[in-house]
């Protein structure tokens, strides 16, 4: 096994250690434990908590981002590449909804150590949600005046506000639920096919 993969290994291990005990109560010692090492030889990959912690938080944005940049390949029409987006997106959150309550216990303490890497991570969705709107605007899918930039900032917003707090609104619930019709009713001045806007329209 090479250098990086025992290190990965070692992240992706100490990540189910984190969810099942939360970070204030994981020790070095125990991640050493689970990814059967000396701790001094988790020190040669990791100096602390705080950086294991850190790159946790990268491979699972990794993890997601790859998912989603796979559900809009721009092969398929807009419409159901921004459903299959959508519902990646949601079941990828239920994914770690049994771990929602820890995290919250724990925000104040673990923001600060990872809050460049989520505005780093949100601004590569906004990325890869613009690439997906501009293509659509090339293959005439959207018409040319179509603000592709605007547009994706409306999205972009919409969806990072009612999915992360989808669980603690009656509203914001709904509005996660009905994410899809919200999304395509921005979109249905700029399509260009009368077929793809009423089945927007129906949606």
């Amino acid at each position: 096994m090479t250098e990086k993969d025992k290190r990965q290994e070692i992240v992706e291990t100490a990540a189910g250690v984190f969810l099942r005990h939360g970070y204030r109560k994981t020790t070095l010692d125990d991640i050493a434990e689970a990814a059967h090492l000396q701790k001094s030889s988790l020190y040669h990959y990791f100096s602390n908590k705080d950086e294991l912690f850190r790159e946790i938080v990268k491979y699972i944005h990794g993890q997601l981002y790859d998912t989603l940049s796979a559900s809009m390949p721009g092969t398929g029409t807009l419409r159901d590449e921004i459903e299959t987006y959508l519902d990646v997106l949601s079941k990828e959150i239920e994914r770690l909804h049994p771990h929602k309550e820890l995290f919250l216990e724990e925000v104040g303490l673990l923001l600060p150590i990872a809050q460049d890497l989520i505005i780093t991570f949100e601004a590569s969705l906004r990325h890869l949600l613009e690439k997906r709107i501009a293509a659509a605007v090339t293959k005439g899918e959207l018409s040319a005046s179509c603000p592709v930039k605007e547009l994706t900032t409306v999205i972009s917003y919409f969806l990072e506000r009612v999915f992360k707090a989808r669980e603690f609104s009656e509203h914001y619930a709904i509005a996660a639920d009905n994410a899809l019709h919200y999304v395509l009713t921005l979109f249905e001045p700029y399509f260009t096919s009368s077929s793809l806007s009423n089945e927007a329209r129906s949606s």
